[in-house]
This record gives structure tokens, C-alpha cells and sequence, in this order.
């Protein structure tokens, strides 16, 4: 038999065996959610950026199709929405494009170099990414690398014979105020454009470069995989790149595009 003492000792023991495994089981649980709150809120962050910029990438294919209808003379005016939802869209005049054949600047009918100016990009920009439309082709840059996400509609075709044709087909941006918006709503963008000055030209060796691009790296990749030779960029995504097809005959297309950012 238990006295009375004995009792009151084994009370006494297992109170205080709750109280200490309440305070264990209680720790436990702070614990982990203070590391749940630390640990897992930065990786939901980084995915929520991630997802957010792979949207924005998105957004930006379905554009370049809308805006390259322009040039094509499908239409005059397109709509188009993103929401940057923190991020910045503006609207640039970089890069600059020269194009000449033969060593000389091609000119229209007024004697007047066709391209030699800066020709505008759409720009969105968030978390150290960069996603733009320009010269007709969509690029994204992470960390200084840059790709390209959908090509300009630019040739350089090659017959039996040798390189015999080349076209340049591009819009040239230009933008109403606001040029730069940063905001976590909807925004729209609206393009309109006007009609296309095509030039001819039957100079040989067409050369093109590409100035103050921020995917310079990109564009390189793209003149080399495509027909284009002398190829000269950057190492990195930012600065010029220059490229020649060697043709007999040249096309270049430039349409004017305003862009208004509603």
C-alpha cells in the first residue's frame, strides 16, 4: 500500500511532467514556425517573383505577335494588357540601328539614310529581370544573359547559288507621355501605328548594327543560327552587335509605332 506521502510525491512528479512536456511541445512549435517564417516565406517570395516574371514573359510573346501585325499591315491599332504588379514598363529610345550595303548607308528617294537612328523598345523590368520588344523580336535577361523569346522577322536567305536576299522588317517605337510607369494594377498598352517605308536596295554585303541594345548577346546567337556572317558582339547582354548578309538585294521595312501606356 501507497502512504499518503508516497502519494502526493507521484502528484507532485506528474504535474510537473506536463508542465514540462506542454513547455517542450510548445517550444517545438514556436521553433518551427519561426523557421517556417524565415526559410519558407524568402522561397514563397522567390517563386512568387519567378512565376511573376515568367507571366510578364508571356505577356510579352503575345505582344510581339500583336505589334509585328502592324508592321505587316494587318491592321493599325492593337491593345494589349499586363499587369507588372510592381515591376516598371517604359518605353526607350535605345537601340540605335544603322544599316548600309556595299560600305554606304542605304537611302530612300530623297537621299535620306533609311536607319540611322534610334528605333525604340518596350521594356519591362522587376527583381533584376529585363523582358523587351525591339526591332520586332521579344529577348529576356537574367544576371547579364540574355535570350531571345521570339525572333524579328528579319532574312537572309541562301539559294544554290549563295546568300541571295535579304529583308529587314521592324517598328520603329515612339511614345506619348507616360514613357515609364511602375504599378501593382492593370495596365494597358496601346499601339498604333503608321504606314511602312519600304526601300529597295541592289548593293551587295547588307550590314546592320545594333547599338546601345540591352540583349546584344542574344542578337549575336541569332545572326550566327541564321544565314548571317562576320558576326561581332559582346560578351555580355549589354552593348552593339553587328552582322552582315552577304545579298544582292535588300528589303527594309520600317513602320512607325506609337505606344501609349494606359
Amino acid at each position: 500500500m501507497i502512504g499518503p506521502d508516497r502519494e502526493q510525491e507521484t502528484a507532485a512528479d506528474r504535474a510537473v511532467s506536463d508542465v514540462l512536456a506542454f513547455t517542450l511541445v510548445f517550444s517545438i512549435i514556436i521553433t518551427s514556425v519561426g523557421l517556417v517564417y524565415v526559410f519558407g516565406m524568402g522561397a514563397l517570395g522567390d517563386a512568387q517573383v519567378s512565376e511573376q516574371n515568367r507571366n510578364a514573359e508571356r505577356a510579352f510573346e503575345t505582344i510581339t505577335v500583336s505589334f509585328n501585325d502592324l508592321q505587316d499591315g494587318r491592321g493599325e491599332e492593337r491593345l494589349s494588357q499586363l499587369n507588372p504588379r510592381g515591376g516598371r514598363i517604359s518605353v526607350e529610345e535605345s537601340p540605335t540601328v544603322t544599316i548600309s550595303a556595299g560600305g554606304s548607308a542605304i537611302v530612300d528617294a530623297d537621299g535620306d539614310p533609311i536607319a540611322d537612328r534610334a528605333v525604340g523598345s518596350l521594356n519591362y523590368a522587376h527583381e533584376g529581370t529585363t523582358i523587351s520588344y525591339e526591332l520586332g523580336a521579344a529577348f529576356r535577361a537574367d544576371e547579364g544573359n540574355s535570350v531571345l523569346i521570339r525572333p524579328p522577322e528579319f532574312v537572309c536567305t541562301t539559294s544554290g547559288s549563295g546568300s541571295d536576299r535579304a529583308v529587314l522588317s521592324y517598328p520603329n517605337l515612339a511614345s506619348t507621355q507616360p514613357s515609364s510607369v511602375s504599378t501593382s494594377s492593370t495596365l494597358r498598352i496601346r499601339a498604333t501605328s503608321a504606314p511602312a517605308v519600304v526601300t529597295r536596295s541592289t548593293a551587295s554585303d547588307l550590314t546592320i548594327e545594333i547599338e546601345d541594345s540591352t540583349h546584344a548577346d542574344a542578337w549575336a546567337r541569332y545572326f550566327e543560327d541564321n544565314g548571317w556572317t562576320d558576326v561581332d558582339g559582346p560578351s555580355g547582354s549589354t552593348g552593339d552587335v553587328e552582322a552582315t548578309c552577304d545579298t544582292d538585294v535588300t528589303y527594309v521595312r520600317e513602320t512607325g509605332v506609337e505606344v501609349d501606356l494606359l
